[in-house]
């Protein structure tokens, strides 16, 4: 969990949101958890701009809408 709780925080810290967090998105390699899928992406500094191709029911509420 602290490798997932890790990447999380790497990419929110840089202004990218993982859209498609789920456990099949979540492999272990080497003994550590890594995230995958990274189709749908939210980039922040991009103006808001959302690169959709998640997985509807996993996504914020406030994003769900748009799709």
């Amino acid at each position: 969990m602290r490798d997932v709780a890790s990447a999380l925080w790497y990419l929110h810290s840089n202004g990218i949101v993982h859209l498609d967090l789920k456990i099949e998105n979540i492999v272990i390699v080497d003994g550590r958890a890594k995230l995958i899928d990274f189709a749908g992406v939210f980039d922040s500094k991009m103006r808001g701009e959302v690169i959709l191709s998640s997985t509807t029911a996993y996504l914020p509420p406030g994003l769900s809408t748009k799709c």
